[in-house]
């Protein structure tokens, strides 16, 4: 009972171990991934955003060389020339490669400074678009003359877009340094969390090797006072016999082996009725459920009696018995002490037989004796 019990609590104490360590396990492992998600979003976003700024910087760089070289009104007399189809088919290309820059600036993501500066040079570019039209219907260069196109606002919306794109850089450059935070705040708490878990890892290995200790203690001190034990029951004069509290016998010493002739292992685990004689051995029961009920027995806890034992050749034995409850824990049990008491049973007999003939002989003889006590100066033998 005390080994399983101990077992038991080992085995308790290596899963909480092994639980500990699959927690520590779990949060390391936990925080690696996460610290490595973030760094991997944090680079990516950072790789994401120069990507699409370089991009939203050279389509700005192309939307001002085209708008300044668009104002230039002596381009437009070019138109007026000889060779003004082959003008005019440049400046309809570039001007179709700025609506298509305008639409691929917008769709690198754009703030709302910069969809509304955007709006402004679309709305620019449409004067161009008109120009290209009057200047295509232009006989003079008269005609062309009078024409002219607004790019101021389109310059002040390109210095917009600039703004914004710091604006922007700005912005996402605290959202990355609010990431960082977070993810120094999450490996702070999971390093608190870590450091929480080996402490409770360490405290629960030292309860563990104290507690071994304690319990190797525990054991060797149950050893040696079960050997101590043992070399008692083994060397005394005296047989001891424990049974449970249904007469089961749970151990036999050697004393008692010698008494009744059978060896431990015929005993053990059989009634102990099989030891007794006559009477007892059909009462016997019923004097344990007796004494489980009103406490009181016979012979349990009231001192010696004399009666016969059966031994293994099926013979009698004189014994004088002495029982005593015994309780471990919740269980009950009783110990029996018993002592060979045939030679003293002989000797009173050869004794009484002895006496009982020196008397026939008296009085056959019709002679007597007596004996006198000088110390008390009475009559000592016969009692009279």
């Amino acid at each position: 009972m005390s080994w399983n019990a101990n077992h038991i609590s080992s085995r308790a104490i290596a899963f909480s171990m092994a639980t500990v360590l699959v927690a520590v396990c779990t949060v390391f492992v936990t925080t690696w991934i996460y610290i490595n998600t973030e760094v991997e979003g944090i680079e990516g976003a950072r790789r994401s955003y120069d990507k699409s700024s370089g991009k939203k910087v050279a389509i700005v760089g192309h939307l001002r060389d085209f708008i300044e070289i668009g104002n230039d009104v002596s381009s437009l007399d070019v138109f007026a020339s000889d060779l003004v189809d082959e003008y005019l088919l440049d400046a309809r290309t570039s001007l179709d490669q700025m609506w298509a820059a305008l639409d691929a600036y917008r769709n690198l993501g754009v703030s709302r400074q910069e969809a509304q500066a955007l709006t402004t040079i679309a709305r620019v570019f449409g004067q161009f678009t008109e120009t290209y039209a009057e200047v295509e219907k232009a006989s003079s260069a008269d005609d062309i003359r009078n024409i002219s196109i607004d790019t101021g606002p389109a310059l002040t919306a390109l210095i917009q877009l600039d703004l914004a794109r710091y604006e922007q850089r700005g912005l996402n450059d605290d959202r990355i340094n609010d990431t960082v935070a977070t993810l120094i705040t999450a490996i702070k708490v999971a390093m608190t969390v870590f450091a929480a878990i080996v402490l409770l890892l360490v405290v629960v290995c030292y309860r563990f090797m104290k507690s071994r200790v304690q319990r190797r203690d525990a054991m060797a001190a149950l050893h040696d006072n079960e050997q101590r034990l043992g070399g008692i029951l083994r060397n005394i004069s005296d047989g001891i016999i424990t049974i449970d509290e249904g007469g089961i016998i749970e151990s036999f010493n050697p004393a008692a082996e010698n008494i009744f002739g059978y060896s431990v292992d015929e005993v053990i685990g059989k009634n102990i009725r099989m030891l007794m004689a006559g009477r007892d051995h059909d009462s016997h029961d019923g004097y344990l459920k007796s004494y489980r009920h009103i406490g009181k027995g016979k012979i349990i806890g009231v001192g010696s009696r004399e009666l016969n034992g059966r031994c293994k050749d099926g013979g009698s034995v004189a014994i004088e018995l002495m029982v005593n409850e015994m309780r471990l824990g919740d269980q009950r049990n009783f110990i029996g002490a018993i002592r060979d008491i045939s030679l003293r049973k002989k000797a009173e007999a050869e004794l009484h037989e002895s006496q009982r003939r020196l008397s026939q002989a008296q009085r056959i003889a019709r002679v007597g004796h007596w004996i006198w006590d000088e110390g008390e100066d009475r009559l000592s033998y016969p009692l009279g």
